[in-house]
């Protein structure tokens, strides 16, 4: 509901940008002032309203950076070198896939499954030609993971090797292409060695943390879900958290969202459930609402429009744009980070990349 509401809302507003050259409201200006007033407030009102939580808790999840791996990093080195010299490219096409860049390859015997979640993989350079067109492959792709066994006899004693395989897909064009490709692309190939980290707890109110060169402050923590504060400087449009994040209990289980079609279950029991029960993510709220909301949390909605409906409608008039004008009047905005469940111990974190290597593939004719 949460991200529901972010995301409407920014379109909401970059809309109000096409309408700000108008000195008179039409009818679609109202409508847009109507739905940007419902949208705020409904962002500002159900941060500071305690819902009925649903969750639970698995107790088979092991925080990443507690994950011990049982390779060493020259043998992820090696591993990418055997990746780099097993690789080959192919094109697949398809009437919904369209076409497509195949990369397969497969890493040495000792590497095992935990590469699943330490490896990743992207386009940095090259091209593809086809009858004289050159074509530029995604940058990010999927990967899937697979395994190669062999087995065999040899010098009186039975031996068997099983390989990880990977195979990593990058849309082309969004229409199928026939005919024969030429050309090579560079990847490259990323191991996670390493993990930042930061805690927050629901004392931690105030509390600054910096991960990955960029610095957040805890400004509030509600029930399940946390206020944050970007103190390093912000791009527009990128208001996002660029994190991850986890909320734990004391014995480091993960407090996670109950799946929607068992929700659906215990609302046949208990028709008060709502199925839209808040889960885990993350959304933006700017400060201006934060702060109407913070100082009454049981603010009206008639409340609310006496107090910003001629400041939306200034919006629109501006000669500036609108959103510009929007951003002025709102300020900058806080990120919020919920989770099904209420904050307990809630770990911020980012992978750290310790191996990089660059695959060159040329593309087979």
């Amino acid at each position: 509901m949460i991200r529901s509401y972010c995301l409407i809302l920014m379109i909401s507003v970059s809309f109000l940008s096409h309408l700000a050259h108008s000195q008179e409201l039409d009818s679609t200006q109202i409508k847009t002032i109507q739905l940007v007033e419902h949208l705020t407030y409904g962002s500002g009102k159900s941060f500071f309203t305690d819902n009925r939580l649903f969750y639970k808790v698995d107790s088979s999840y092991t925080l990443p950076w507690a994950q011990k791996s049982s390779i060493s990093n020259a043998q992820y080195q090696e591993a990418m070198d055997s990746l780099k010299a097993n690789a080959s490219l192919s094109i697949k096409t398809g009437t919904y896939s369209g076409t497509r860049l195949q990369l397969e390859s497969y890493f040495p015997a000792f590497i095992t499954d935990e590469i699943r979640d330490r490896f990743e993989l992207e386009i940095v350079g090259g091209q593809l030609n086809h009858e004289g067109k050159s074509y530029k492959p995604d940058q990010e792709g999927s990967i899937n993971f697979g395994s190669k066994f062999y087995t065999g006899y040899k010098d009186g004693e039975n031996f068997d090797y099983n390989w990880v395989t990977l195979n990593a897909s990058f849309s082309v064009d969004r229409e199928p292409i026939e005919g024969d490709f030429s050309g090579q692309i560079t990847f490259e190939g990323q191991v996670v060695t390493d993990y930042e980290y930061a805690l927050v707890t629901p004392d931690d109110i105030g509390k600054e943390f910096t991960i990955n060169e960029r610095t957040y402050k805890v400004v509030a923590i509600r029930k399940n879900q946390v206020a944050l504060e970007e103190l390093s400087p912000i791009e527009e449009g990128k208001e996002r958290l660029d994190l991850d994040f986890v909320n734990v209990n004391d014995d480091s289980f993960k407090i996670t969202q109950i799946p929607y079609f068992e929700l659906v279950k215990m609302k046949e029991q208990d028709s008060t459930i709502q199925l839209n029960a808040f889960g885990t993510g993350q959304s933006t709220m700017s400060i201006k609402v934060f702060e109407m909301f913070k100082a009454n949390p049981d603010l009206t909605m008639e409340e609310f429009k006496a107090e910003m409906h001629d400041k939306f409608v200034e919006a629109i008039l501006s000669k500036d744009q609108g959103r510009a004008k929007m951003q002025e009047m709102l300020g900058q905005k806080y990120i919020l980070v919920s989770n099904a469940g209420p904050i307990d111990k809630l770990y911020f974190y980012k992978p750290v990349i310790g191996i990089r290597q660059q695959l060159v593939v040329e593309m087979e004719k």
